[in-house]
């Protein structure tokens, strides 16, 4: 029955009973009295059932909007939280490729300073040894100027020599010259034994020496002019004999001296290049062992906030659920209400089922009676 039907029948049923409670008055008859009040007990039964009802209805639908209003609300903050896990997850991989990224930027930035270094060290080991082939080239030219005078010596020594030497001449220098090249005699054996012929040997020079003395002090005591300048002559060629000797000695101590300068140099700049080359393939290993450290703390780092998100997101889905049952306990109470509010009105349906077959008994016994 709806509320309109209800309201018309309690009218009715009002205006029903008080015509025949006054009927009753009037014509002195007690069940129709009886029937009258039956009339407005059911009219008052009607209204305590419509409003029953009413109430019933409304806490029910105020129950289902509180229930629709908070599953709305743990619907949001359902969606919130797994919004707020998923951020914070995208957020955890955002960073930790923008750390990866920085990790392999300063690595390689590292090796770029480290082949910048070497490469640097290579370069100046190359102009030292650059420098110390420069610095042989400078020696040998300053020794072949030495051997150029050295050989110039020679040939004006050999011109003083020829010019010196003893040919046919007078008895005395006949006589000196057989007398010297007897004394000669064993060092000439021994030239041809050792190979070492010439006057650039130094047992020759100093017989040279010896010769050219004899032919001056002959050459003064004989009062012969020309022996004492061939031996003059002769010294003069043994003195630059000699002087060429010292620049060829010279010379080769300046090309041995140059030479091992030259290796030295070399050698210590191939050490230095190898230095560089190993110092930086060790400061390599080490950016390199650095960069996977920091990779695994990038990692780990990016684990643990991934867990703690997922952490955070359990807790907040356990609030969540206790927050769903104490609103599955309210909804649960409010059901119970309106459920009692329902068996109140459904009472009051039944108390007016009652009295309207009271009210049929009493029209049946009235009829009976007439």
């Amino acid at each position: 029955m709806d509320s309109r039907t209800s309201l018309g029948q309690e009218a009715m049923d009002r205006v029903t009973g008080a015509a025949k409670r006054m009927a009753g008055a009037v014509t002195g008859s007690e069940d129709l009295e009886r029937e009258g009040d039956l009339h407005r007990e059911k009219a008052q039964s009607i209204r305590s059932a419509r409003e029953q009802r009413e109430r019933a209805e409304l806490t029910e639908e105020l129950t289902e909007a509180e229930m629709a209003q908070r599953e709305a609300a743990d619907e949001r903050a359902r969606l919130l939280a797994e919004k707020r896990e998923q951020e914070e997850l995208t957020r955890a991989e955002r960073e930790a490729d923008a750390a990866q990224d920085a990790v392999v930027d300063l690595t390689q930035r590292g090796k770029g300073a480290v082949a910048q270094d070497k490469q640097r060290a290579e370069r100046g080991a190359d102009q030292r040894k650059q420098a110390a082939h420069r610095q042989r080239a400078d020696a040998d030219n300053e020794v072949a100027d030495i051997r150029d005078r050295a050989s110039a010596e020679q040939e004006r020594a050999h011109a003083l020599a020829e010019n010196g030497a003893i040919e046919a001449g007078s008895f005395s220098e006949r006589m000196l010259g057989r007398g010297l090249s007897a004394v000669r005699l064993p060092l000439t054996g021994v030239e041809r034994v050792t190979g070492r012929q010439g006057s650039d040997w130094p047992p020759a020079m100093g017989f040279g020496a010896l010769e050219a003395t004899v032919m001056q002090v002959a050459g003064g005591l004989l009062r012969n002019e020309e022996l004492t300048r061939k031996g003059r002559s002769k010294q003069a060629a043994v003195r630059t004999l000699k002087a060429a000797m010292a620049e060829e000695a010279e010379a080769q101590r300046r090309d041995a001296e140059a030479q091992a300068r030259e290796q030295e140099q070399v050698e210590k700049a191939e050490q230095s290049k190898e230095q560089a080359r190993s110092e930086a393939q060790k400061r390599t290993e080490d950016l390199e062992r650095r960069e996977q450290r920091k990779r695994e703390q990038v990692e780990q780092t990016e684990r643990r906030r991934k867990a703690d998100a997922r952490k955070k997101a359990q807790k907040a889905q356990e609030g969540q659920r206790n927050r769903q049952r104490t609103s599955d306990l309210a909804d649960s109470a409010d059901q119970q209400k309106a459920a009692s509010r329902k068996k109140v009105a459904a009472k009051a349906g039944q108390e007016v089922l009652a009295i309207d077959e009271e009210i049929d008994a009493n029209k049946r016994r009235r009829r009976t009676a007439k």
